[in-house]
């Protein structure tokens, strides 16, 4: 499919500018050399039509100059606002030129802005452009996000305050930067003083946290390009209204506000009470501070895992679905060798395929399958079945990522050969075990090695997902659904006491099962019941069983008959579908599964003792 283009626009969605472009202002960038372009806004009333001009190109690869990059949210295409650049027309983002009325007192400052900074009409400088991100943010003296032009509430201005001023005295940009020392210790004493003062006053903590939600719920939050543009930046400003603060002081309210919050949480149990902070407003303040926990592992790793990145980018939004992974490249490693390409024939299908591609071969994984959710059979991509639709959210929380301290928590196929499995198993074993995926038929067809462990039992077994037909509080509907699952185990004379021992009950496997075998035995941790209630509740996955007794957990659209892999390359086993009219070996990726007793090397056990044997598979 190829990427959407308005008519109203130039250069897939930028604004039209061709009187700007038939004037040959813009020459061609040396990509060698690492060459940008720097503009300059020139002062005057804030009343008067913008002004700015092209100063001077900057090869970066040899003496970097000190400009601020801009990072900004573009909103409606098809509000564009005129300015004079170089003394012609030009046409902007309406939210752009906003910011540029704002910036234009600052006349000492050159400025990086993309579309202008940019030849939008010159495709392949775009694509060159947008590769060199990371070195253009982690270059630049400053980044400025521009989050609008909006009045700022006064408690977010005494709370910034507060904030900047213990920033200020400690010098820093970064929490990251303070060790254990008197300073770090200033920051916990007053990250303490201000949640008390916080969770002590109901009212105080619910209009913050409503100021705070404010600032989050700005289009500038769910941009996918954010990412990159804060991550790689050495000094982040915001710039909101007329109110400017740092992204630290952002991070030290978020934590003052995340310990108030629960604080106050504690306060109200204990009282038997109901808090009534607003939690839909603290969850997207957390979920936007996020991309400041993504940061800290930059600074340790300046190579990030693509697919740790694009599972960040796929919950936000991009105006052209391809910048899902183009927005991503700069913080990922380059040895993927993804070229960003903006030419109409360079489908949404083809760079979502080759990043796939891509990482399956250079991670040695196919971790990535855990990433597919349902949606991507309701889209019009039509992308193979093991490709994960990188345009949508995530679904369900992919169980490769799951850890037990800092070792995952499976290995159904034996990947992490340090083990005592890997002084088991024999180098015939060995060998087999390390044949590698390959891409067939144009790419469009992933051949892999792995074992079959048979098909899903009858649907019936499935049970309801959840029982909400009697009513009842969502505690009451989860306890009846795992009722009706564990029930469903005998319904059909399923004599499973011949695979659990008596120290080892139906009922223990059944309780471990809704829990994916991730019991914690911490009285600090969430309850077992609460955990198992989110699990039956999502609702996202099912419980099933195996004709050989196995029970699991499987995605929503698992059926009857649908067979269960385990695939060389992969930390957690799938189950699949045979494709109608189709041979046995060319099946569909229905998504990821928890098998219980099968996700620690169990299939390579029974494949080295001669119990079970490795199959090859097409999936489509």
């Amino acid at each position: 499919m190829a990427r959407p283009q308005r008519n109203d626009n130039d250069n897939f969605f930028t604004p039209k500018n061709s009187l700007f472009y038939s004037a040959g202002i813009y020459r061609p960038l040396d990509a060698a050399k690492h060459e940008i372009r720097l503009l300059r806004i020139l002062p005057d009333d804030p009343e008067t039509q913008v002004e700015c001009e092209l100063v001077r190109d900057v090869y970066l690869s040899e003496s970097p100059a000190a400009y601020h990059a801009l990072s900004y949210a573009a909103g409606e295409l098809s509000k564009t606002e005129p300015v004079k650049l170089n003394g012609i027309t030009f046409n902007v983002f309406q939210r752009l030129e906003s910011a540029m009325k704002q910036l234009r007192t600052r006349t000492d400052t050159l400025f990086w802005i993309d579309q202008i900074c940019i030849n939008q009409n010159d495709r392949q400088e775009k694509g060159h452009q947008v590769l060199m991100m990371r070195e253009i943010y982690s270059t630049a003296a400053k980044t400025v996000i521009w989050l609008g032009d909006q009045s700022t509430p006064t408690a977010i201005v005494e709370f910034r305050e507060q904030a900047a001023i213990l920033r200020t005295f400690l010098d820093c940009q970064d929490l990251a930067e303070l060790d254990e020392t008197a300073d770090y210790k200033l920051v916990k004493l007053f990250i303490g003083a201000a949640t008390r003062s916080l969770a002590a006053s109901p009212e105080k903590l619910t209009s913050t946290i409503q100021a705070m939600s404010d600032i989050f719920e700005q289009a500038w939050w769910k941009r996918c390009w954010k990412i990159q543009e804060v991550v790689l930046s050495r000094n982040t400003q915001i710039v909101w209204g007329q109110e400017l603060m740092g992204y630290i002081d952002l991070r030290i309210m978020n934590q003052v506000l995340a310990y108030a919050y629960i604080r106050r949480q504690e306060a109200s149990h204990t009282s038997g009470t109901t808090a009534s902070e607003p939690w839909r407003q603290f969850a997207s303040l957390s979920q936007a501070m996020s991309v400041y926990n993504l940061k800290s592992k930059w600074v340790l790793n300046h190579n990030l895992r693509l697919r740790d990145v694009l599972k960040i980018s796929r919950n936000l939004m991009s105006t052209d679905p391809c910048d899902r992974v183009y927005a991503m490249l700069g913080l990922a490693d380059p040895v993927y060798s993804i070229i960003p390409k903006y030419e109409p024939g360079n489908t949404t299908f083809a760079v979502l395929t080759a990043a796939v591609k891509a990482m399956i071969e250079h991670d040695h994984s196919l971790d990535i399958l855990c990433d597919v959710g349902e949606k991507r059979r309701d889209h019009t991509l039509a992308l193979p079945s093991w490709c994960p639709d990188f345009t949508h959210a995530i679904e369900r929380w992919p169980l490769c990522d799951e850890k037990r301290g800092d070792k995952w928590a499976y290995d159904a196929s034996w990947q992490e050969n340090d083990g005592a499995l890997y002084e088991k198993v024999h180098d015939q074993t060995r060998n087999a075990l390390s044949a590698p995926p390959r891409f067939v038929k144009g790419s469009r067809i992933l051949q892999c090695t792995g074992f079959d462990l048979g098909v899903v039992a009858r649907v019936d077994s499935l049970g309801a997902i959840p029982d909400v037909a009697g009513g009842g509080t969502l505690f009451e509907i989860a306890a009846r659904t795992r009722s009706r699952w564990l029930q469903c185990l005998d319904a059909r004379g399923m004599h499973l006491g011949d695979r659990y021992s008596d120290n080892y009950t139906v009922a223990s496997a059944f309780s471990d099962t809704l829990e994916f075998g991730l019991r914690i035995d911490d009285p600090r941790s969430i309850g077992q019941t609460e955990r198992q209630n989110a699990r039956v509740l999502g609702p996202v996955w099912r419980f099933f069983i195996t004709p050989e007794m196995i029970m699991g957990m499987a995605p929503l659209d698992t059926r009857h008959d649908d067979r269960l892999f385990v695939l060389m390359g992969a930390n957690v086993p799938f189950v699949l579908r045979p494709l109608e009219n189709g041979s046995k070996d060319n099946l569909e990726l229905v998504g990821q599964v928890y098998l219980h007793g099968c996700m620690h090397g169990k299939a390579v056990e029974e494949y080295e003792t001669g119990k079970r044997s490795m199959v090859r598979i097409n999936i489509h």
